[in-house]
């Protein structure tokens, strides 16, 4: 005789049901007092406690619509652009992989399976192949990276320009509240090559240029009120998520009054070398060869517009680069070991500049002497202070060496106008102060000198009044052109 199975009657079984529903419920409730108790440790972990007495205080919330996530769970992609790597030829490039330690294969191979569960890589076959190696950098995680110097010389170029670095850091350093977004692993959200990354951050902040600007994958928002740079912060997030990428919270700067910019401080309308910066050059040996010379020129250069004469001092480096070799070992004077040195007392003095205000009336203050002119560009403030905002140096070629007084003091004026085009043509009348009294008249009667003439002529879409201002009070241009 056979057995019979026992039936649960149905209002039994809804009974059952709900029990478990409430089980899960209680259980997920638990789980998600668990998960708030290890986010507050992980917020808590270098928290500082903090009183805000009238103080305005930010404060941003982790949630999907901006993006901001406090545990990294894989890049976004954006949609916005794509890109295409077009080869000069068809002939494979390959590589041999290099040589690494037990530990960076380890380390590397750690990454490449964290770019497989990403997608960011997927696994395949290719007639070209490039070695891949290890980037270790103190205080950060350690980044894979691919030589790919052999297959750049096969790929066509596409030129898209760079975003000017200068006048990114003069915009951003006249705010009063910035903040500062990086993309984590920028490089990794979009399906491009480097060298077009501009083109998307051009694209994703359309409109926005106003209090918003990228640099590759970096974006600084600016803003002159409180009110206003929480309603730029929402735009550029709704942005950036809508273009599905995602930003790093541990790495941005959220409404400061200053910030580290582009190798600068910048912020309360006032920039500055960054001291890390500073100190890599304070700390740079005595070059031996042509090649370290470029590479101190190269980052000292870098502040030359805080360095007054800047092209002066730095004469008996330039000279050493001359000739057809572009290696070697070189002959390092006593000349050469005291520009070295001046080069850094003036970086080491944390010089200040502040940032235009196109709204007040510029100052361009000329000077010339034997071999060369110096040149700074001024404003005054609310008080009648008068400060820097910019220094300018050149070196006399040899032509222009031969140069008479007049013409020298002109060539001063000409070069300066022309380098800062930008910040002179269009705006109100701006004064050119110089200690050569027939200049007054430069651009009114020039005389019958051809070389003053075509330079008047070059001066005539601009605005301004030269002011004769004797060497004794025209201290700044004046001081800058006679330094040794």
């Amino acid at each position: 005789m056979g057995t019979t199975e026992e039936v649960t009657p149905v209002v039994e079984y809804v009974f059952q049901l709900i029990n478990r529903l409430k089980s899960c419920q209680e259980l997920a409730i638990e789980k998600m007092e668990e998960t708030k108790f290890k986010r507050k440790a992980w917020y808590d972990k270098n928290a500082i406690k903090r009183e805000f007495s009238g103080d305005l205080v930010l404060v941003l919330k982790m949630n999907r619509p901006n993006k901001l996530s406090v545990q990294w769970k894989g890049p976004g992609k954006t949609h916005l652009v794509e890109h295409d790597i077009e080869l000069i030829n068809d002939v494979p490039i390959r590589t041999k992989p290099y040589r690494m330690s037990a530990r960076q294969t380890d380390l590397l191979q750690e990454e490449i399976r964290k770019m497989l569960k990403y997608q960011v890589i997927e696994i395949g076959e290719s007639d070209y192949a490039s070695p891949m190696l290890l980037v270790e950098t103190p205080g950060k995680d350690p980044r894979p990276c691919i030589d790919y110097r052999k297959l750049n010389e096969v790929i066509r170029t596409q030129f898209y320009p760079l975003p000017n670095i200068e006048h990114r850091i003069e915009t951003v350093a006249a705010a009063k509240y910035i903040t500062l977004l990086d993309l984590t692993k920028g490089y990794w959200q979009i399906p491009l090559t480097p060298k077009a990354q501009s083109r998307l951050m051009a694209e994703l902040l359309q409109g926005c240029e106003k209090f918003a600007l990228p640099y590759l994958d970096d974006v600084a928002i600016f803003s002159e009120n409180w009110d206003d740079h929480i309603s730029h912060i929402d735009k550029v997030l709704e942005r950036i998520r809508d273009a599905r990428l995602t930003i790093k919270p541990a790495t941005c700067k959220f409404a400061q009054d200053s910030v580290k910019y582009l190798g600068h401080v910048v912020g309360l309308g006032k920039r500055s070398p960054a001291q890390f910066k500073v100190q890599t050059i304070l700390d740079f040996p005595v070059p031996r060869t042509k090649t370290q010379v470029r590479d101190f020129l190269g980052i000292a250069g870098y502040y030359r517009q805080y360095i007054p004469m800047f092209s002066s001092l730095a004469a008996p480096l330039t000279e050493l680069l001359k000739g057809k070799s572009k290696k070697g070992y070189i002959n390092w004077t006593s000349e050469c070991q005291e520009s070295f040195v001046q080069l850094k007392e003036k970086l080491s003095t944390n010089p200040v500049l502040y940032a235009p205000d196109f709204k007040r009336q510029f100052i361009l203050q000329t000077d010339a002497f034997d071999t060369g002119i110096g040149i700074v560009l001024a404003q005054r403030n609310d008080r009648g202070e008068e400060h820097p905002i910019l220094y300018l140096s050149k070196k006399f070629s040899d032509a222009e060496k031969v140069y008479c007084t007049t013409e020298t003091e002109c060539a001063a004026i000409v070069y300066a106008v022309k380098k800062l085009n930008c910040s002179l043509h269009g705006q109100q009348k701006f004064i050119i102060q110089t200690d050569h009294n027939p200049l007054v008249w430069l651009k009114t009667n020039a005389g019958t000198n051809p070389r003053l003439m075509r330079w008047s002529l070059a001066l005539q879409p601009f605005k301004f009044e030269v002011i004769h201002k004797p060497g004794r009070s025209h201290a700044n241009a004046d001081a800058l052109s006679r330094i040794d």
